[in-house]
């Protein structure tokens, strides 16, 4: 909700028109469905809420009559939600699921970490091209599917992710980089969900950057550090308490 005040206040200052009513919808994970998305990265979250809903749903046909009920109903407002959002994204999310459940038993060999690596290299220059044919003058139209793209994609960095969890750090190098890593991991949802109203306000305030030099690359670095500080911040501020809140109060009524 704070990150969409956030994006909010910077449309403001931008001079972009935006719908209050809109804003609400997106708070209740409705963007893409029937309202507009705030850009960047908003319109994931809807995604995110639906799954969630629908795992729920799913739960609830282990509990009572009623709440069988309340099952039903929910599981029935997802498909219809899921009607107007891509359901790809939704297989790609119970794929991450799936891995998280059987995490311990995936130990990619150096050949196939060599595909994994290929295959996202190819899919992802199969896109850039699929998207620019007009240019390359390539005939990619019907023989390259964006989804199928993704989904190697996403399998692909899943399997990577999970072989590299698996893997022990060697070495006071290895070790240094699991533990800073480990830290900031925490706060990557913050920076996902402010890192582009964060790169807004930065247009908005300083402009684009228009060509390539030293200080482009200073000033990019820059905006790095701003979009990790602020994404920390809301960590900090937002999410960390609400988590702590949460927490207590779960463990308190076990």
């Amino acid at each position: 909700m704070i990150a969409i005040i956030f994006a909010m206040i910077v449309k403001a200052l931008n001079g972009t028109e935006f719908s209050y009513f809109d804003a609400f919808l997106n708070l209740l994970g409705l963007q893409c469905v029937c309202a507009t998305d705030f850009g960047g990265v908003y319109w994931s979250i809807a995604y995110e809420v639906w799954f969630y809903v629908l795992i729920g749903s799913i739960l609830c046909f282990g509990g009572s009559v009623k709440i069988k009920t309340i099952g039903v109903l929910m599981l029935t407002i997802c498909g219809m939600v899921f009607i107007k959002l891509d359901v790809v994204w939704l297989f790609m999310l119970m794929y991450g699921m799936l891995l998280y459940f059987v995490r311990n038993k995936i130990h990619l060999t150096k050949i196939m970490l060599v595909v994994c690596i290929v295959a996202i290299v190819l899919s992802q220059c199969f896109i850039l091209l699929g998207a620019d044919s007009h240019v390359t003058k390539l005939p990619l139209n019907g023989i390259v599917n964006l989804d199928m793209l993704r989904w190697i994609i996403a399998i692909s960095i899943g399997l990577i992710m999970v072989s590299l969890c698996n893997k022990e750090p060697q070495g006071n190098g290895s070790k240094l980089i699991e533990n800073v890593g480990n830290k900031w991991a925490t706060m990557t949802y913050c920076l996902y969900i402010t890192h582009f109203t964060v790169l807004e306000l930065w247009k908005l305030i300083f402009g684009k950057i228009t060509h390539i030099d030293i200080m482009a690359i200073l000033l990019l670095v820059f905006v790095c550090i701003i979009c990790l500080t602020v994404g920390y911040a809301f960590y900090k501020c937002v999410e960390e308490p609400i988590a702590g809140y949460l927490k207590h109060r779960l463990y308190k009524k076990e």
